[in-house]
């Protein structure tokens, strides 16, 4: 992936009368679908990533959709793309049929589809195999791509799930402030 891809080519945006430089809206859905993917592949919450990505796509026309594509296939990311796709599809009923058909996702997650994406601590989520997922990313059409992504994504997971382990982890953010729920007296 080339990640200097997202800094190379700035959208700027306006904020009053300042100019301020953005990533642009193709970057902006490859970004989120990346978080996403590895989001959903670590078992963490994945639902605001998800939400960016079909806001975003929402608004790109023809032309632009097919640079996200040839973007994406540049980039080797294209089947996290229509990984995040058919997420959308699936969920919400985003529909974009002008771009590459989605990979299926049914058959990983099933009913749990929603469960994983908002609630991926949830205890009965039936998680695929990592493995099964890791196929469905890979592009056979690229040699090497398999063992590539095994290690992008698995050693991602495992690191993900090590810091897990590290006796209090995550620290709390000592800006939020307990408050005890106080009873009614009647």
């Amino acid at each position: 992936m080339d990640v200097g891809a997202f800094l190379r080519e700035p959208a700027d945006q306006e904020l009053g009368q300042v100019k301020v430089p953005c990533i642009s809206p193709i970057h902006e859905i490859l970004l989120a679908s990346l978080s996403f993917v590895k989001s959903l592949t670590q078992h963490c919450h994945a639902a605001a990533y998800l939400l960016d990505f079909c806001a975003a796509i929402a608004g790109l026309d023809h032309a632009a959709l097919a640079i996200l594509h040839q973007r994406a296939t540049e980039q080797n990311i294209e089947h996290s793309l229509r990984i995040t796709l058919a997420c959308a599809e699936s969920m919400f009923g985003l529909e974009v049929p002008e771009f590459a058909e989605p990979l299926p996702i049914s058959d990983l997650f099933g009913a749990d589809l929603s469960l994983a994406v908002f609630t991926p601590d949830d205890p009965s989520i039936a998680w695929p195999r990592l493995r099964h997922l890791l196929w469905r990313l890979c592009d056979d059409r690229r040699a090497g791509q398999k063992l590539g992504t095994y290690m992008w994504v698995g050693g991602s997971f495992l690191a993900s799930k090590a810091a897990r382990k590290i006796p209090g982890w995550p620290k709390e953010d000592p800006t939020i402030i307990h408050v005890a729920p106080v009873a009614a007296s009647g």
